[in-house]
């Protein structure tokens, strides 16, 4: 799948490619995990804007066809102080290994 193709729609698999890719990134976007302008959410929502209204779990579970719950414990929970911070490949594996599990179920 080209570059262009991955990234054209909000989806799990593009945020995964993105993330890997920090050539995709918006100009003058820069990923920090502690903050949700600069994280996961951050970049999807720089990606997508017309999909993602703002930088809130609820959105992403909405833009990625995800329960909430879901999207809510990939983006914020169970990430703590102890193990931050969490680099771009970092989040893509996690977020890789739930599309993994919700394919097989």
């Amino acid at each position: 799948m080209k570059q262009a193709d991955i990234l054209a729609t909000p989806s799990l698999a593009g945020l995964i490619y993105a993330l890997r890719h920090p050539d995709t990134w918006p100009q003058g976007f820069k990923y920090y995990w502690g903050c949700h302008h600069s994280c996961g959410m951050g970049l999807a929502y720089s990606l997508w804007p017309r999909a993602i209204p703002a930088r809130f779990s609820p959105n992403m579970a909405k833009a990625f066809g995800i329960p909430s719950r879901d999207a809510h414990t990939l983006f914020l929970c169970g990430l703590l102080p102890a193990i931050l911070p969490w680099s771009p490949k970092i989040l893509a594996r996690r977020l890789e290994k739930y599309q993994r599990r919700m394919m097989a179920a």
